[in-house]
């Protein structure tokens, strides 16, 4: 059965929006990772099938943390699994950094840093990077 990649676009769009501003801080930045993590995704859907989303999976360990503390939260991520994508690893490193854990905080915001190339996201992460480093 093919899928229409642009009703899935705009079922996930705002939630992924609104969650990662929240997060971020920075709407352009969210819009840019959303479109990003869309993108990643649209390719590897091609050869694996449509999974059940990892945005809305995303998404949800991001508002747990918000609501449940970011102990539990870094469990749902961690149990994603989206090591391949730039936004998890930030996410992570967020959530590492808000527990004081530190060192593992750093070598997730470098993983993140080493995926994607997008300036508005290289300077938030390096940002961040530099505020546990400093």
């Amino acid at each position: 059965m093919p899928v229409d990649v642009e009703a899935v676009f705009r079922a996930e769009y705002g939630r992924a929006i609104a969650v990662l501003v929240r997060f971020l801080g920075d709407i352009d930045l969210a819009e840019e990772a959303v479109q990003d993590a869309f993108t990643t995704a649209v390719r590897r859907w091609a050869e694996t099938g449509v999974p059940p989303s990892p945005v809305v999976a995303l998404n949800r360990a991001v508002a747990v943390g918000e609501r449940q503390g970011p102990r539990r939260a870094l469990g749902l991520v961690d149990a994603l699994g989206l090591d391949d994508h730039h936004v998890w690893h930030a996410v992570r490193a967020d959530l590492l950094r808000r527990l004081h854990r530190t060192p593992e905080a750093v070598r997730a915001y470098e993983a993140a840093l080493a995926l994607t190339s997008s300036p508005a996201e290289r300077a938030f992460l390096d940002r961040r990077l530099r505020e546990l480093t400093t």
